[in-house]
């Protein structure tokens, strides 16, 4: 299992000195609570915004599902992310298209975020190990083109620490590489984000770009088959007390590794940001932490001991998901402040 900033994100300005593989992020402030899409679009979106958090955290923390055959499209807020910031997915096949349209992208907005494969990026522990869905944002300073990594996290291969790292141009058409189509569970992942099933998801190329026409999109009609808050940790704890003893029901493992980071980052956001949240849901959300932080680990132990006739693990797993549901649906960060402009 992949265990894939005021602080204004702490991102380095571009004519500061940094030399290749130095890190650059705060990474004992927001490092452990970021996922690779939240810390792409929370560097790209800090060039703007101040809070860069609110966006990530508004009307939060959500955890919904929505069945899709054989998969659950995990959800982590109320509304999707790229519409709300007036982007939308491209991609190409040719990479000289590519090449002059991020580079175009980049200088009008100051920042491109690249989907791309783990597999492709040396500066990634994953790097010709796995492939998995990682966002980045390319930027630029007087050196070369250069990229924030600004997340935290234990991998198999070892701890991922935040980093920027310069690339040479001559090097994008290897990183920027996406992701093939290879996984429903990736797709999904990047859906809930983007709220389109448009996702370029054969390009061998793909990005963000700036959509001709930004509407807003802050709350959305739920569909009537979503599970949300409580209820859908419930709907897993039944998930996962009746299919735990396969280890293909660890395929989406990942998503409620993110649904705890998504949390990480609520308090986070609550301790820089008293607007979005008194204390009450603060200390809410901190007590709740406690909780989500056994999930993970749980799942792996579940995961290991699958096809083996025990038991006990998958019980332990369900147990930690109901008592998680206990705190989800309610306390949660303000939806209209989070929309303020600061």
């Amino acid at each position: 299992m992949t265990y894939e900033i005021d602080n204004a994100l702490s991102v380095m300005l571009p004519n500061e000195e940094t030399q290749p593989g130095v890190p650059s992020l705060a990474s004992d402030i927001w490092g452990e609570r970021l996922t690779c899409f939240t810390a792409a679009i929370g560097v790209w979106h800090a060039r703007r915004q101040k809070h860069w958090w609110r966006l990530l955290v508004a009307g939060g923390p959500v955890l919904a599902l929505q069945r899709r055959e054989r998969y659950w499209l995990f959800e982590h807020s109320p509304f999707p992310w790229l519409p709300s910031l007036g982007l939308r997915m491209t991609g190409t096949n040719e990479w000289n298209d590519a090449r002059h349209a991020l580079i175009a992208e980049m200088h009008s907005e100051g920042a491109v975020i690249v989907a791309g494969d783990v597999w492709n990026l040396p500066w990634q522990r994953g790097f010709r190990r796995w492939h998995a869905p990682h966002w980045f944002v390319l930027q630029e300073d007087a050196k070369d083109l250069f990229v924030d990594e600004p997340m935290a996290m234990m991998t198999p291969e070892g701890p991922q620490s935040p980093i920027r790292v310069h690339v040479e141009s001559a090097t994008l058409i290897e990183h920027a590489r996406a992701l093939p189509p290879i996984s429903e569970v990736f797709h999904l992942r990047e859906l809930s984000i983007a709220g389109t099933d448009e996702l370029v998801g054969g390009a061998r190329y793909r990005w963000l770009e700036r959509a001709p026409q930004h509407t807003q999109i802050w709350k959305t009609p739920l569909p009537s088959h979503r599970l949300e808050g409580s209820a859908a940790c419930l709907a897993l704890a039944d998930y996962f007390e009746t299919e735990g003893g396969n280890e293909s029901a660890y395929e989406q493992a990942d998503d409620l590794w993110q649904a705890l980071r998504q949390r990480e980052l609520a308090v986070g956001a609550l301790e820089h940001d008293a607007e979005i949240g008194g204390d009450e849901v603060r200390l809410h959300w901190q007590e709740a932490i406690a909780e989500w932080r056994k999930v993970p680990v749980l799942l792996l132990h579940a995961k290991l001991r699958a096809g083996k006739g025990t038991s006990r693990p998958v019980a332990m797993l369900g147990a930690a998901l109901r008592r998680v549901a206990e705190f989800e649906g309610r306390n949660l960060i303000d939806l209209e402040v989070s929309q303020r402009r600061a």
